[in-house]
């Protein structure tokens, strides 16, 4: 439940493994300051990646090695060397990616911080996509 009842409520639906999302998100942290006390956000994490046996980045590291340029190119943002350093050496990384923990991380923040849920999903993408974090680790 949001804090701001009375206004009307932006779901912005994210994943926070989606390049796209990446993107996205200077756009909608923009949106979020411009609208503050106009509109209520909401963030709400899917299930891009979602397996019980998750499978290792090397199983979408050739599309990503491409999507990326496409994501930069039409958003501006950047996807760091740490990030692309793992998608660059599949054979050599161990991340496999699986969306429940960042979801849950999600949950819980937005439990304590409901107004700043949209900046958090924003930092778990720069987290991810910049700084090359492995958003599975513990």
């Amino acid at each position: 439940m949001t804090e701001q009842e009375n206004v009307p409520t932006i779901y912005y639906c994210y994943d926070a493994y989606c390049g796209w999302c990446y993107g996205f998100s200077k756009v909608m942290v923009q949106i979020t300051e411009d609208y503050a006390g106009k509109l209520a956000f909401d963030v709400l994490s899917g299930g891009m990646i979602f397996d019980e046996n998750p499978k290792h980045i090397g199983a979408m590291a050739g599309y990503i090695k491409e999507a990326h340029k496409n994501v930069e190119q039409l958003s501006g943002v950047k996807f760091g060397e740490d990030f692309l350093w793992h998608i660059n050496n599949p054979e050599q990384s161990d991340w496999y990616p699986e969306s429940t923990k960042p979801a849950v991380a999600m949950c819980i923040f937005k439990e304590y911080f409901p107004e700043k849920a949209v900046g958090f999903a924003a930092d778990l993408q720069y987290a991810l996509n910049y700084e090359g974090r492995d958003l599975t680790d513990d």
